[in-house]
C-alpha cells in the first residue's frame, strides 16, 4: 500500500503531498530493515533505485525525505 501511495503522488507531481510521500519513502525503509520478505514485490533497493532515477528531479521531494523542508512549504509556494 506504501509503495501504491507514493508513486502514486510522485507520477502525479503533486507536490503539496510531498511531505506525505516522504513518510511513505520512510516507513518503506523501516519495513525493509525488519527484513520481512514481500514477495511477489520486488526488493526493496530495486523499488527505491527506480524511484530514485524515475523521480531524480523533484527536489522538493527529496528536500522532504532528507528533512529539509518544513510542512507548510509547498503551500506557500503556491
Amino acid at each position: 500500500m506504501y509503495r501504491a501511495l507514493l508513486t502514486g503522488i510522485l507520477d502525479r507531481a503533486y507536490a503539496r503531498t510531498y511531505r506525505h510521500a516522504a513518510r511513505y519513502w520512510t516507513r518503506l525503509r523501516e519495513i525493509a530493515g525488519t527484513g520481512v520478505g514481500l514477495l511477489p514485490l520486488q526488493p526493496h533497493g530495486d523499488f527505491e533505485a527506480a524511484i530514485r532515477t524515475r523521480h531524480a528531479r523533484k527536489v522538493s521531494f527529496w528536500a522532504h525525505v532528507k528533512g529539509n523542508r518544513q510542512e507548510n512549504d509547498d503551500d506557500r509556494a503556491l
